[in-house]
């Protein structure tokens, strides 16, 4: 019989790999799209995702960073909602000095913390946008769902006295499901360029398993707590939308 954790994970994967079909469908479809948008700015981390309190075991412990948008919008028509696809790669530093107050209190002897790899998510969403338009500006609010490829955090501290150099704490990973909302307004520039200035909301549950700790040769030294710190974070960014072709009336 199947553990039902077996069963969960299955369903897990199963799940995102019908999402990822559907977004490479509605992907092939939306490269004949009218609009695209190229925006960047500040991801800002809230929750468990951020917060610092290490008696959270899925304390995120993301700083600031920032994240990248390139969404096409299929809005051949002047309708008031429009599909739309959305790529983002998002990235958030973590914060080594809380790691290494949290290191000491457990190994006072510890000489310090290095990171080697932020928070990093990639993340493909559709969804559904809706428009008001004026003669030189439109107000939009949007809705997606699809899949975050996400990584944790990696780092390397140092304690002689443990017996070993290096301990390195490893990177995991988790595919899941992911889902957005944001605003924005879009502001006439020249006659098919507009700037752009957005909000966006992610929200993703991940499972990363057990994060392994190995030292300075890579052999295993052991495993922290199943580690779940979900992602949420929301992104301001300002960017500029292309009219690839005359909007239809």
């Amino acid at each position: 019989m199947t553990k039902p954790k077996n069963r969960f994970t299955n369903l897990h994967k199963t799940n995102s790999l019908i999402v990822f079909v559907l977004l490479f469908l509605f992907a092939n479809k939306m490269s004949f799209s009218q609009t695209i948008t190229l925006s960047g700015g500040y991801s800002i981390p809230f929750g468990m995702y951020a917060t610092k309190d290490f008696t959270q075991k899925d304390a995120g412990i993301a700083n600031k960073g920032y994240a990248i948008h390139v969404m096409f919008e299929d809005n051949r028509s002047r309708r008031v909602i429009n599909p739309y696809f959305q790529y983002t790669y998002n990235n958030n530093p973590f914060d080594q000095d809380a790691v290494q107050k949290y290191i000491k209190v457990i190994s006072p002897n510890v000489i310090g913390v290095q990171g080697y790899k932020p928070w990093v998510q990639n993340i493909l969403m559709l969804g559904a946008k809706a428009n008001y338009y004026h003669n030189n500006f439109n107000i939009y609010g949007k809705m997606g769902l699809g899949l975050a490829w996400a990584n944790t955090f990696g780092y390397n501290y140092y304690d002689t006295t443990s017996g070993f150099d290096v301990i390195k704490r490893k990177i995991a990973k988790d595919n899941t499901l992911a889902l957005s909302i944001g605003l924005g307004t879009s502001i006439r520039l020249y006659e098919n360029v507009n700037l752009t200035l957005g909000y966006d909301l992610f929200y993703a549950k991940t499972n990363y398993g057990k994060p392994a700790y190995v030292d300075a040769s890579g052999n295993p030294i052991g495993t922290s707590e199943n580690y779940q710190a979900p992602l949420q974070t929301t992104t301001f960014t300002i960017g500029l939308s292309f009219y690839l072709a005359q909007i239809n009336q």
